[in-house]
């Protein structure tokens, strides 16, 4: 599910369909709760920017383990 926030006037509106992303003026928030490949593929495209994947978050997490070792 995408949730695109903008504002229009004075208000805040929603959007709930992600290929309106590239037609909405004033984007504020993108909100992706559990988002199909394909939303991800479009938001990825549309706001040029790249999402891990869920090996790379793996790595990411087991590499800023900290091990604390009493002498």
């Amino acid at each position: 599910m995408v949730r695109i926030f903008y504002k229009e006037k004075k208000q805040i509106r929603k959007e709930n369909d992600v290929r309106m992303l590239s037609q909405i003026p004033n984007v504020i928030w993108v909100d992706l709760q559990s988002p199909s490949p394909e939303e991800e593929e479009w938001i990825e495209s549309k706001c040029q920017v790249s999402f891990q994947t869920p090996q790379e978050i793996v790595e990411i997490e087991s590499s800023a383990r900290f091990l604390n070792r009493a002498i």
